[in-house]
């Protein structure tokens, strides 16, 4: 399967390029407004990753977006993942919305972080029942791109629990979100330079 991803140097593009590349995937990524190159060279010198530009004519089994508002319009894929972004819906873009996801290399401070204008607590109610790990999100999305058929529209969100929803898919955390948080915080401090 060959899979573009649309903002590959973003931090969730990041994570779900290294997933993806795990599983051998055949990758094309596209860089963003902001590369960063410290999170390009985990995963440039991977033979199965080409850097590429939109504007190609390859087709694609599917495209993931992250980090963008907007599906370029010269993406071609059979199938196209917008994270976070656009909720635009279209015969082949899919809105995958995720309230809280967090992870390793998402612009934060030590006490949490931004998510468009309001400052997420990790201490606060709404992240200790909302959050993803972007680690779990991107295990679902693989999921997601052998399945045959898909919703509309797909929301993420643990916190909704009980409710039966046609576009809704159930994360389960088999870990407690601490030790997700207690190993971010970590790397945080390791890296604090590079965030």
């Amino acid at each position: 399967m060959k899979i573009l991803v649309a903002d590959c140097s973003h931090w969730i593009g990041f994570h779900i390029t290294n997933a993806l590349l795990e599983n051998d995937y055949q990758v094309d990524g596209v860089r963003g407004e902001n590369k960063n190159e410290h999170l390009e060279m985990f995963f440039a010198r991977n033979s199965n990753f080409t850097f590429t530009e939109t504007n190609t004519k390859t087709k694609y089994d599917a495209a993931v977006i992250a980090g963008r508002d907007r599906v370029p319009e010269e993406v071609e894929a059979e199938r196209i993942f917008v994270i976070n972004g656009s909720r635009e819906k279209g015969s082949r873009v899919i809105p995958v919305y995720i309230p809280y996801l967090f992870g390793e290399w998402i612009p934060m401070q030590e006490e949490g972080f931004y998510q468009g204008e309001e400052f997420i607590s990790f201490a606060s109610q709404e992240f200790r029942e909302g959050a993803v790990d972007i680690k779990d999100a991107a295990k679902g999305l693989l999921q997601l791109l052998k399945a045959k058929k898909l919703p509309e529209e797909i929301i993420l969100d643990p916190s909704r629990k009980g409710e039966k929803l046609e576009n809704l898919l159930f994360l389960r955390n088999n870990r407690p979100i601490e030790r997700s948080l207690k190993t971010l915080q970590s790397h945080y401090q390791q890296y604090k330079g590079l965030y």
